[in-house]
């Protein structure tokens, strides 16, 4: 593993060998007057053994100065670098009722009577959680109450959450940061820092072409253990930033289905119909009940995750049951259930899911982030014009048998700049030069006011 110094040494090195634009040479002329350098993205979050001092500033300019990516690849500005271990709390009692109240409205807004939906709230909240340190006033005010904690608070309860995971690769969280390598756009130093330190995410600059979308969709696909394979189609021409975060499950039943009470029957949907499906029979010790619905849950080795599912009262659909359900309750229950003894029978199932979540956000009062003009998000980074949300993209998919359960979800915050496309559509007369960039000198300089000579 590379130290601090060392990387900063390669960096420098490699920043020397292209210095081949005017554009380099007035940051480094910048980076001189004004030293906000690379290290004030990864001094605080990030350092070597505890006993090198580190240094205040690099020699090369801020976080946006370190290479330009090459059509093809990113430049990951932050590997061989360790990261500095941050206060982990204990009680998580307050984000965990948060959470769970995040979840139910969540759901409630994405739901659709008949249909199935798959979300991860998790997910879906590590990835706003990431964009919200970049927010300010109303903008922040809105996606506190969204998300239900001040930023503060969600940035230490979600690293310490994560701190707290199991090593046993039963729950895996991943997180990225992706910014575009462009001259209009410039990412605050210490909102990429606030992402790695209480994150873990990775930070790469990238050029934002084909190979990018590649490159997220490789992440995603390892990072969700090849369940998720593709988050995005194609990067918008106005997208600066995506911020991902990347959720993988895979756990084996405490007590599995044994096979003599694995059989053939007939599910009945939503719609009436009657589909063939393999349900699988056991008995439990925990038990679920509410006003209108009935329940189990069922744990996975280890026991500290489960499976839970309720039955809603006949004439009631999983959608009025959900929007029903009190956050606190079902908190509780879940964390205590009643010590019965049913008979769970469950089908074998899959599951995925796939949406755009910016209209349920939206809906459920994060309305400015999205709002190209009224969006206050400028502590992401600067921009040519105003900084605003634009896609949410989140991916579920689910496997329940008889061994285990398998599930993933990946959440993709594309943060587009609002500034209307730069177009110079040369129809007209035009004054043109060649010139060297080396010396910033023109070579030749003419007008042209008609092609026919």
């Amino acid at each position: 593993m590379r130290t601090l110094e060392e990387c900063k040494a390669e960096i420098f090195r490699r920043s020397e060998e292209k210095k081949r634009t005017i554009t380099r040479r007035r940051r480094i002329a910048a980076a001189l007057c004004v030293p906000l350098m690379l290290a004030a993205v990864v001094t605080a979050a990030y350092r070597p053994a505890r006993e090198t001092p580190v240094p205040e500033s690099y020699e090369n300019g801020t976080a946006a100065d370190v290479d330009h990516a090459t059509p093809g690849e990113s430049v990951d500005l932050l590997a061989g670098v360790m990261p500095a271990p941050k206060p982990v709390a204990d009680d998580l009692s307050a984000w965990s009722a948060a959470t769970a109240d995040f979840a139910l409205r969540l759901f409630n807004a994405c739901a659709e009577d008949g249909e199935n939906t798959l979300v991860s709230p998790l997910s879906v909240q590590i990835a706003l959680a990431m964009t919200a340190n970049g927010a300010d006033g109303e903008t922040l005010a809105e996606m506190e109450n969204v998300l239900g904690l001040p930023i503060g608070e969600l940035n230490s309860s979600i690293y310490s959450y994560m701190q707290h995971l199991p090593q046993d690769g039963t729950l895996g969280i991943a997180n990225a940061v992706y910014f575009r390598d462009s001259d209009l756009f410039v990412p605050d130093d210490g909102f990429l820092q606030n992402v790695a330190d209480y994150y873990d995410a990775s930070v790469r600059k990238a050029p934002f072409d084909d190979s990018t979308v590649q490159e997220i969709n490789e992440f995603v696909n390892e990072k969700t253990n090849g369940l998720i394979p593709t988050l995005l189609q194609e990067i918008p021409d106005n997208a600066v930033m995506y911020l991902i975060n990347a959720l993988a499950f895979d756990a084996e039943w405490e007590d599995p289905f044994v096979a003599d009470r694995i059989y053939e029957g007939r599910f009945t949907a939503a719609d009436g119909s009657s589909q063939a499906a393999t349900f699988m029979s056991t008995e439990e010790a925990e038990y679920l009940k509410f006003t209108n619905a009935v329940g189990f849950v069922k744990r996975y080795k280890g026991g500290r995750y489960a499976f839970a599912a309720l039955l809603p009262d006949e004439g009631v659909t999983p959608e009025e049951l959900a929007a029903s359900l009190d956050a606190a309750e079902l908190a509780a229950q879940l964390k205590q259930p009643l010590q019965w003894e049913p008979t769970v029978i469950m089908p074998r199932f899959e599951a995925e899911y796939d949406a755009e979540l910016s209209d349920e956000l939206a809906a459920m009062g994060m309305e400015r982030a999205f709002d190209a003009k009224a969006a206050e998000l400028s502590g992401v980074g600067s921009a040519d014009g105003n900084l605003c949300i634009g896609p949410v993209i989140h991916k579920t998919k689910i496997i329940v048998n008889e061994h285990g359960t398998k599930a993933a979800a990946a959440t993709g915050v594309g943060l587009i700049d609002s500034a209307e496309p730069k177009v110079v559509n040369l129809n007209r007369p035009f004054l043109y030069m060649l010139v060297d960039t080396e010396n910033g000198i023109p070579l030749f300089v003419g007008s042209m006011n008609s092609l026919q000579g």
